[in-house]
């Protein structure tokens, strides 16, 4: 057996699409990482296979012919991408890297990086078919890829392809020995690649995926800690997306298994069972592959072995309400096949051994009898078992591992085999109702009846702790004060997240995170967008003013010079320009008065107004009981401010017993004879109660941009 412990803090990464209205979002708690920095790919090689890499430290094979294999600009950075997303759960491994050309193709690269650089695990994000014929079916190169992983020990990290078809499934990843990699958005349903068989007319034939990873749009790791603007101008979409980056997570996981577990560097075979076990609700978790390997164990089927003979048996408990997912993977030694070119390889000629498990009860009397309910499941050369406890109490079992029919060589084969118990069901947490901005919220959990020490952590998107709450049962409501209702929509992010943690059974459990998406209307609040004024693209020179204009049931008079609604984003103030000097917008309330005011600031370019150069200002003023008084010095006021562009907002707050007007006032210089100057107002809110209710909105604005704010958010 193989010792482990399953400790640590959670770490996280996080999945932001900028392009989308609501973001999405995998964090690294939803693959069960909760690594504590013990194990960081120390000793570990891993070899990349990949478009050329220029910008970076891993050593680089063939760099002189990088200049002449990169012909497309995009490609340049797909290989350093998957080398980011690499380092960031391996960072002490060392990397090696090689691609393919026109005269050295994927097995070349292989040989390489074995032969050369004696690797533990090789990455390749190629994907798809890019050689071979027949797509998604064994061919020659399928076998030839088999058989340098079966003689050389090294694990092969396929990416499988984009689409839900086998046609874009490769002869790499079709390989029984290979470790192919779908991609899987948690909670979305949406998926690459998820079938099992790539094609029933081979489902004797061709392995299965492996395994499911986050692969869709990937921030929060590696050089994507930031998040790119997409309203500039120079905007391209920035982000990891597809199979090709699902691959190394489970290549960096692999390296952190292999550090744990030293004897998994020269046993790929029962990598990819432990890989292959360890799927939670189809996505890898790296805390069960934990598990799964602290039990993995091997057998060999010889020449002598008949029928149904026992290899292996395994005596334990499942608990009330638990179950048991076991798994068993044969290593697969391919015959030397003479066909030349890129035949598709009969069903017939691609054979291996043929196991079942099976799991039986212990009765009064000590005996076993058969679970019915119990069989395996074939899929490729994998062989899988799973059974839930629902008994209503804890039970007894054995669980055996049998061959089943003639074994199909003629020498030893390896077949690995693992095995876990874990809980049918962690719990959850859920939204008990629509969230307004302006009120506080409620959640609803459950648990499994024994959990005690049970907490519901909230985090914001980089993982850090807002605040926490103990549960007290194994199903209730987490109630939310009004602070901790305004912590969490204050938080820097499109989204917030929540995991249950606690124990059960002496074992220390968390659940997956769920994601909650910020708020985005209010329920006593009337919200202003920019472009609800209606106000034309460009900047007017002489005031402009409307009286009894009517917005969203609002009635106010609007003034404005050098004022307009500028690319579908911001209401502008643009002040400085030649004969200019001046821009404002005045609003003033008519009827109904708000009690407060929210309102986003920001600059269109950082530095086109400055607090200490002359005659740059940036004011907002109040008109309450008939008079006008500033209640902001922008430039001033907010730290900062100067620097800031538009894909960074500051939200401020005015409040008083009842608001006649607001009036923001940019000033500069009148030079030049471009628009300049340029400052941005945001959506403003509206609050007609009276109170505040306790939710403090200042600097509340996501870090993630849109591509309107016209979705009704903050």
């Amino acid at each position: 057996m193989l010792d482990t412990e399953n400790t640590g803090d959670v770490m996280f990464s996080t999945l932001i699409d900028p392009q989308q209205t609501y973001p999405r979002s995998i964090f690294m708690p939803d693959i069960g990482f909760l690594e504590d920095g013990k194990y960081r790919g120390e000793g570990i090689k891993i070899g990349i296979i990949d478009y050329p890499i220029t910008k970076r430290d891993g050593t680089l094979l063939h760099a002189d012919q990088v200049a002449d294999h990169v012909t497309e600009e995009k490609y340049k950075g797909h290989g350093e991408d998957v080398y980011d997303i690499l380092t960031n759960f391996a960072p002490d491994a060392d990397y090696y890297f090689t691609f393919p050309t026109s005269y050295r193709g994927i097995i070349d690269c292989i040989r390489e990086l074995i032969e050369d650089c004696d690797v533990d695990v090789i990455n390749y994000s190629g994907g798809g078919p890019h050689f071979g014929v027949g797509p998604g079916c064994y061919t020659t190169d399928s076998a030839e890829i088999d058989r340098i992983i079966s003689k050389e020990g090294v694990a092969l990290v396929i990416s499988s392809g984009n689409e839900d078809t086998a046609v874009h499934c490769g002869a790499a990843s079709v390989a029984l020995n290979s470790i192919s990699v779908g991609s899987n958005s948690r909670g979305r349903g949406e998926s690459y690649f998820t079938v099992d068989s790539v094609d029933q007319e081979y489902e004797d034939v061709l392995a299965p995926i492996t395994t499911l990873a986050p692969g869709d749009s990937l921030y929060g790791i590696g050089k994507f800690g930031q998040v790119v603007n997409p309203m500039e101008e120079s905007f391209t979409y920035s982000g990891y997306s597809g199979t090709s980056f699902s691959a190394p997570v489970v290549s960096g996981i692999s390296a952190l298994l292999m550090e744990e577990f030293p004897i998994l560097k020269n046993s790929p075979i029962m990598l990819k069972n432990i890989i292959r076990n360890s799927n939670t609700d189809g996505i890898l978790s790296y805390q069960d592959a934990r598990v799964a390997a602290s039990n993995g164990t091997w057998v060999n089927t010889s020449p002598s072995d008949f029928d149904g003979v026992l290899l292996n048996a395994v005596d334990l408990i499942i608990p009330d309400g638990y179950k048991l997912i076991a798994t068993t993977t044969v290593r697969f030694d391919p015959p030397n096949f003479n066909s030349d070119g890129w035949l598709i390889i009969d069903e017939e000629a691609v054979l291996y051994s043929k196991f079942a498990l099976s799991l039986n009860e212990k009765t009064p009397n000590g005996l076993f009898k058969k679970e019915d309910s119990a069989l395996t499941e074939r899929y490729g050369n994998f062989f899988e078992l799973s059974f839930s406890n629902h008994s209503g109490s804890d039970k007894e079992y054995r669980l055996e591992l049998n061959l089943d029919g003639e074994p199909v060589k003629n020498d030893f084969e390896e077949a690995a085999f693992t095995w876990r118990v874990v809980p049918d069901d962690y719990g959850s947490i859920s939204e008990l109702s629509t969230p307004y901005l302006d009120q506080t919220q409620s959640y609803v959990y459950y648990l499994p009846e024994e959990a005690t020490n049970a907490r519901a952590v909230f985090v914001d998107f980089r993982n850090d702790e807002i605040f926490s709450k103990n549960l007290n049962s194994a199903s209730d409501l987490v109630n939310l004060t009004n602070q901790e209702w305004a912590d969490l929509i204050n938080v820097t992010g499109p989204e917030f997240y929540c995991y249950l943690t606690y124990s059960l059974q002496g074992r220390e459990i968390q659940t997956l995170a769920s994601t909650f998406r910020e708020p985005t209307t209010f329920k006593s609040r009337t919200q202003i967008l920019p472009s609800d004024f209606d106000f034309p693209e460009w900047y007017p020179n002489d005031p402009v003013s409307a009286q009894g204009v009517s917005i969203k049931d609002i009635t106010m008079d609007i003034s404005r010079l050098r004022c307009g609604y500028i690319e579908d984003q911001y209401l502008n103030l643009s002040p400085r320009k030649a004969g200019q000097g001046q821009a404002y917008l005045q609003i003033e309330f008519k009827e109904k008065l708000p009690t407060s005011v929210a309102f986003g600031v920001t600059m269109w370019r950082n530095s086109e107004l400055m607090p200490f150069r002359e005659g740059d200002s940036f004011k907002v003023y109040v008109k309450s009981n008939g008079k006008w008084s500033e209640a902001y010095d922008i430039l001033n006021d907010v730290p900062g401010f100067s620097m800031m562009e538009r894909r960074e907002v500051a939200r401020l707050l005015i409040s008083r017993s009842s608001i006649e007007g607001i009036k923001f006032e940019a000033m500069s210089n009148p030079t030049g004879s471009s628009n300049s100057g340029r400052v941005c107002i945001d959506d403003l809110v509206l609050n007609f109660a009276n109170t505040e209710n306790g939710f403090v909105l200042t600097q509340y604005e996501p870090i993630v941009e849109r591509r309107s704010f016209d979705d009704g958010s903050l």
